[in-house]
């Protein structure tokens, strides 16, 4: 299980000592008899700046924690607290350093608990009443989020063993579907997800969409999950997941295109043409191939109207919404190369020590300290008449030819 863990706790202890003890007992509560607890590795900066200081609001991700002693109280509101990445790092430090020498016997017994901390992940168990912690050297990896190195760690799990993954976050179930057919190892994946006092309990065999999708489909969801939309990369407006996912199954050959993102840094024009026909299907338009002739088209149709009637042209445009509309060339080039960098981070999830491209080379610029989105390179308007006016003609239909023409009249 993740730190999503550590946020379903309610009421918990006023001590760090105190609450450290809780913890143990509620992991040890399960009936496996392995239990990894694995925590993200805080790193500044990150890809993930936005939505880490998004989740963070009020209190700062930098704000400076320091844990002394099992004695001190924790924070008020510890789910709050736990937003903050110093906080997070100095609590996982206080854990394994607490759990080395101060957990009771009897709360182990049979049951081995594996915790990450940075880098090393720390093995504890009970032998004769005697609680020991050794460093599992296996399982020493350079993952920067937890939603990966859960995949690392069942790549080194025994054969035949069942594995609940206990996560609310549709990214560990996009990475985990996307990895299974690289598990050296033969594992039964599910996901537990929902609360038992609610009665939203349930249990999703990862094997079992693996199946169903089939083999595309599966290396496909990592790149198609990252580019319209997760922890890194922003999203399509009101275009959601379900839909856009019909298309790539109607379509083999888009299917294809983005199953082909995996591992390299350079993107081929085969792949931009490919996403750039899966954009123009998202909408609507099943026959191009251009989404500026798609942008242009659609702007037309909805604001475009008879203008050449109207005493203010721009009371047609006022109520104007961009994000409804397909990026432009430059801009969905850019998130192709986002995507990029974020699929290949979820498809070395089996690795040990994931190959990082640079950012900056992949459509993100580092300002003050932060990785923030680099939406598009140039200049945002056309700077002469005569790039205006050769700006490409959209497609468009016979009964709209003169909606178009007095458009075009009035320009």
């Amino acid at each position: 299980m993740d730190s999503f863990f550590l946020h379903l706790l309610r009421d918990p202890p006023l001590t760090y000592g105190q609450l450290a003890i809780h913890i143990i007992k509620k992991l040890c509560k399960t009936s496996s008899k392995r239990i990894d607890l694995i925590f993200d590795k805080c790193v500044l900066p990150s890809i993930k700046d936005i939505e880490r200081d998004r989740r963070a609001g009020l209190l700062g991700r930098n704000d400076v924690f320091s844990i002394i002693g099992e004695e001190q109280r924790q924070p008020n509101d510890f789910l709050q607290a736990l937003r903050s990445d110093s906080f997070k790092a100095e609590f996982v430090k206080f854990l394994v350093k607490h759990w080395k020498t101060s957990i009771p016997p009897g709360i182990l017994g049979n049951k081995i608990l594996r915790v990450n901390c940075e880098d090393t992940c720390y093995m504890f168990d009970e032998i004769d009443g005697l609680v020991k912690c050794e460093i599992d050297q296996i399982l020493y990896s350079s993952h920067h989020e937890a939603d990966t190195r859960i995949l690392f760690h069942i790549s080194n799990l025994p054969d035949s063993t069942n594995v609940v993954i206990r996560a609310s976050d549709t990214d560990i179930l996009v990475i985990a579907v996307g990895n299974v057919h690289k598990l050296r190892n033969k594992v039964d994946i599910w996901i537990e997800t929902g609360l038992h006092s609610k009665n939203t309990l349930r249990y999703i065999s990862i094997n079992d969409i693996y199946t169903n999708l089939g083999d595309v489909l599966s290396k496909a969801l990592p790149a198609y999950h990252a580019f319209t939309g997760s922890d890194y990369t922003a999203s399509f407006a009101r275009k959601g997941k379900i839909k856009p996912f019909r298309i790539i199954e109607e379509y083999p050959n888009i299917a294809n295109i983005f199953a082909s993102f995996e591992h390299s840094q350079e993107i081929s024009e085969e792949q931009i043409q490919g996403i750039e026909k899966f954009v123009c299907c998202m909408y609507g338009r099943h026959n191009a191939n251009s989404v500026d002739k798609v942008r242009l088209d659609l702007f037309l149709r909805n604001h475009g109207g008879f203008v050449s009637q109207a005493k203010n042209p721009l009371d047609k445009v006022k109520n104007f919404d961009g994000s409804l509309m397909p990026p432009c060339k430059k801009v969905l080039i850019n998130k192709i190369k986002r995507m990029n960098q974020v699929c290949a981070i979820w498809n070395y999830a089996t690795e040990a020590h994931p190959n990082f491209f640079d950012p900056e080379r992949h459509a993100w610029r580092l300002v003050d300290g932060r990785y923030e989105v680099e939406w598009f390179i140039g200049p945002q308007t056309p700077s002469t008449l005569r790039e205006i006016c050769e700006f490409p003609t959209p497609d468009i239909d016979e009964e709209d030819e003169v909606f178009h023409s007095a458009s075009s009249d009035e320009e």
